[in-house]
Parts: structure tokens; C-alpha cells; sequence
């Protein structure tokens, strides 16, 4: 790889009470094959309580570290704060309990260069001990002919003037669901041509037992219903940049669609109100009637299921029916 001043990959860590496995996360950050002069490491402080602070100014010393230190609010205002400091062509999000396999990404990066690339996506191992993560020998890549969306931040490569020239960032208000409005406002942008699968795993996801974002209380169910009448009123708003003929517009528009179902869905089982409030508000928003919409429809992932109900859905009686029985089967269960 050519040596100079310009930086390639900025890697964003949010960092929050994360003692226990900073160290590990860094010191792979360090083992990738890129020059000090083309890599940036953002560790992003989000008021930390613990020795986290000591570790992160231990490596602040190093010339490609950058340190920032910010009041607690949350695993997107860290990104964001990161995002703005961010100087690198490319962008890469690692989370302080997780690490990159060593030696990849400047391989990656290379490869990128080379071919003008804009995207590279690569596959993640989980993992709860390290003695099971899977070395590998070497990268091999495929060229896409499509554009993929992934929810997951940390699986790809991004470029930075996409993010900057449409002044994309993470939604701070939201808890389920940020990571897929970013990536898909990403992939807006992208030309299909120009991405790549990296077919090895590269990222090492630490699969902790008792995840916070999978215990399902009243509490969580109420957020994800708020997270998901912001991501629809997003996708709502991302419709006037493109003509009803744009296949984006169609693609936004049955994201916008699923969204609202899945509002509908937990106001069904976390609400004792009437569903007719909810459905004055979707009305209110212009966001229902929901429609059933060919295009998506697909046997994978729910969307089959999603797309019977758009179909029901739009008819409030289906609606009421389908919230009586939602609230009898819980009482039961």
C-alpha cells in the first residue's frame, strides 16, 4: 500500500464502562496492517464510571489515537461524536467489548483502493469465549451487483463522503433500530457496483448471556414502539428525495409500511387502550392506512407474514379483531 499523509480508515469505538475488555479491543485495533500516518483510532469516552478512563489515556499517548472525553449519552452520541471528528476516507464502528481479527483491515483497505471501491461488508463471528474464535489464512472478495442493506454498523466498511455530503447520523433518541435507519440512508447512496463481500469473518462479536436489549419488559416494549414511529416518520421523510418511479422510493416506502406494523404490533401487546388511538395518531401522521405491497414480498425474515398482514391491516375492523386476540393470548400466557 502507497505511504502517505492521507488518512484511509477512521475506526469509531464507543467506549462506556468497559474496563473488562477495552484492552483486547485496542490492542487488535493496533494490530492491522495500516501505517500510523493513514489510521485513526477515535476511542469515545461516554462518561465513564470505571478504569476505563485510565486505559483510554494510556493510548491516547499514541499518534494514531484520538481520544474524546463526553457526558453519558449513549452508544449513538458516542458514534456521532466520533463521526465528527472523523477524518479518514473510510469509516469503521467497533464496540469496546468486541475486536477485528488482526491483520485485515488494511488488506481490506488495499483492496479498496485498488478497485474504487466505496463498501466493503464482511461477515462476524460470535463468540462468548475467545478460545472460539476461527483464525483465518486469508481474504478473499466478490463483487456485488446489488445494493445490500445491513443493520449492522460494525460489519462494514463505509465511506466517509457519503456520510458527510448528506449529513447522515445516528438518531440519539432511539434504542431499537438506530443501527438500520444509518446504514440504510447509507445505502441510498451507494452504487452497486462499487461494494464488495470480504468472505471471511473479520469482526469477533462478543455474545454476552443476558443482553439488556433482549429482556422484554413493558418498559422496552413501550421504546421499541416509540423507536419504531421515529424510523417511520424517517423513512416518511426520506420519500420526497426520490420520485414514486426510483426504485428507492418504492423500497423506502414498504420500509415505511413495515414500521408502522410493527408500532401496531406493540400497541396490540403493550397497550390497554383502544386501538383506535393508535390508529388516530398513524392518521394524524399520515402514515396509515398501511398497503400491501407486491414488490416486497418474500418468504425469508417475516416479510411474508408482514405483507398478509399490510394487507388485513389497512381495514380497521382486522385491526381491532387482531388486538383482542393479541391482549386474550397474553392474558392466558
Amino acid at each position: 500500500m502507497p505511504i502517505n499523509d492521507e488518512i484511509l480508515l477512521s475506526v469509531i469505538v464507543p467506549v462506556y464502562n468497559a474496563e473488562k475488555y477495552l484492552e483486547r479491543c485496542v490492542e487488535t485495533l493496533l494490530q492491522q496492517d495500516l501505517s500510523e500516518k493513514n489510521y485513526q483510532i477515535i476511542l469515545v469516552d461516554d462518561g465513564s464510571k470505571d478504569n476505563s478512563v485510565k486505559i483510554l489515556e494510556k493510548y491516547g499517548a499514541l499518534p494514531q489515537v484520538q481520544v474524546i472525553h463526553k457526558a453519558n449519552g449513549g452508544v449513538s452520541s458516542a458514534r456521532n461524536a466520533g463521526l465528527n471528528v472523523a477524518k479518514g476516507k473510510w469509516i469503521a464502528f467497533v464496540d469496546a467489548d468486541d475486536f477485528i481479527l488482526p491483520n485485515t483491515y488494511g488488506k481490506i483497505i488495499e483492496h479498496m483502493q485498488k478497485e474504487g471501491l466505496e463498501r466493503a461488508i464482511f461477515g462476524f463471528q460470535r463468540f462468548q469465549e475467545e478460545s472460539e474464535i476461527q483464525p483465518i489464512s486469508a481474504l478473499t472478495y466478490k463483487k456485488l451487483d446489488r445494493v445490500l442493506s445491513s443493520p449492522n454498523v460494525f460489519s462494514s466498511i463505509l465511506p466517509r463522503d457519503i456520510i458527510e455530503s448528506h449529513n447522515i447520523r445516528f438518531n440519539e433518541k432511539m434504542k431499537y433500530g438506530e443501527d438500520t435507519l444509518f446504514m440504510y440512508y447509507i445505502c441510498l447512496y451507494l452504487h452497486a457496483e462499487k461494494q464488495c463481500i470480504v468472505n471471511e469473518p473479520v469482526y469477533c462479536y462478543r455474545q454476552h448471556s443476558q443482553s439488556v436489549m433482549h429482556q422484554k419488559t413493558k418498559q422496552s416494549g413501550e421504546q421499541h414502539k416509540a423507536d419504531m414511529l421515529i424510523m417511520a416518520e424517517t423513512y416518511q421523510s426520506m420519500l420526497q428525495n426520490f420520485e414514486q418511479k426510483d426504485p428507492r422510493y418504492k423500497e423506502t416506502y414498504a420500509r415505511q409500511d413495515k414500521a408502522v406494523t410493527a408500532v401496531m404490533f406493540d400497541f396490540a401487546r403493550n397497550n390497554t387502550e383502544s386501538p383506535k388511538t393508535i390508529l388516530t395518531q398513524l392518521r394524524e401522521k399520515k402514515l396509515y392506512p398501511i398497503h400491501f405491497q407486491w414488490w416486497t414480498l418474500k418468504v425469508r425474515n417475516r416479510t411474508l407474514l408482514y405483507n398478509i398482514i399490510c394487507f388485513l391491516f389497512p381495514i380497521p375492523i382486522y385491526y381491532y379483531a387482531f388486538t383482542f386476540i393479541i391482549r386474550k393470548l397474553h392474558k392466558k400466557g
